[in-house]
């Protein structure tokens, strides 16, 4: 009977010293969410889009018309489309609150252009027209990263320098 104690023992201990090893390898932990690798990028990537942008919005009722550019260079194969966006605006982060956007992009022909139901998007501003700011600056609108950007849009002092789109 001892010896299945000890045993017992020992292995407890063993399966403890176990735990305790993979314990240290903590993920970031926000507002009390245990949040993964990937996460914790995009949302370090929403506070510097945030603060690198001339607009970030929570938009919704995505709408996209597409049309191909004249090929200004008809030696080379490439040929562009224009993608005009229009969307319903649910809250303005960053830059002047508005009710809906419209914004561009340009892409190569065939590429696609799609977006969730709702997203948190960082555009520029250039000539009174939104564009696209490029990859990376398009968040998916849940709880964590609408929190995350009010937070962001509430510390004081935010100081936005839209560098990212000169």
């Amino acid at each position: 009977m001892k010896t299945k104690i000890i045993m017992y023992t020992c292995l407890s201990m063993l399966m403890l010293s176990c735990l305790n090893r993979t314990s240290n390898t903590k993920k970031p932990i926000i507002n009390q969410i245990e949040i993964d690798e990937q996460t914790s990028h995009q949302l370090e990537g929403l506070e510097t889009y945030m603060r690198s942008t001339d607009f970030t919005g929570h938009i919704t009722n995505i709408k996209i018309n597409t049309q191909k550019l004249p090929d200004t260079a008809p030696d080379d194969s490439l040929i562009e489309e224009l993608h005009t966006v229009n969307a319903d605006v649910i809250e303005t982060f960053v830059g002047t609150p508005t009710n809906k956007i419209e914004f561009k992009i340009i892409t190569e022909e065939g590429e696609t252009i799609q977006f969730e139901k709702e997203i948190i998007i960082s555009l520029c501003l250039s000539n009174n027209e939104l564009s696209w700011a490029g990859s990376g600056s398009i968040f998916p609108a849940t709880s964590l990263f609408i929190q995350k950007a009010t937070k962001i849009k509430n510390s004081q002092p935010f100081n936005a320098s839209p560098d990212f789109c000169k």
